[in-house]
């Protein structure tokens, strides 16, 4: 007789599953929330996701049910070295203006980037021997 052996497949959703604030609208308004805080005190759990918790968003209520979230803090010294690293990132300064524009999930977020990238591959291309600065956001090929 055969001996049967159960793998177990963790994928997509696994740490959703466990109210792990990892979705992309999560990651963007963390580091909106950064790069609007003060300089003068530690950024807690709750100052991060405070439009959330405000609304009564019950995924991360559940989130503050199940975890220590009070213990989550972005002391001030790491806060100051985000924020220099988000105020000069170019992909956070383009997407953090597309909260509400219908990019709900990684995916779209990466299908983005794509599309991004193709128009700046189509600018070079077209533009090689031109020294332009084209607006990505409102460019039209």
């Amino acid at each position: 007789m055969s001996e049967r052996k159960k793998i177990l497949i963790l994928g997509n959703g696994f740490d959703l599953a466990h109210f792990l604030p990892t979705k992309y609208e999560h990651f963007i308004t963390a580091m909106c929330a950064v790069e609007r805080a003060p300089l003068s005190e530690p950024l807690s759990f709750d100052n991060i996701f405070h439009e959330f918790l405000v609304d009564g968003d019950s995924f991360l209520s559940k989130t503050k049910e199940m975890y220590k979230t009070e213990e989550v803090k972005i002391i001030v010294e790491d806060l100051k070295i985000l924020k220099e690293k988000i105020s000069s990132n170019g992909w956070f300064q383009y997407f953090k203006d597309y909260l509400d524009s219908g990019i709900d999930t990684w995916i779209d977020f990466e299908n983005e980037i794509k599309i991004v990238l193709d128009i700046v591959c189509s600018v070079l291309e077209k533009n090689s021997d031109k020294n332009e600065i084209i607006d990505v956001k409102n460019y039209e090929g």
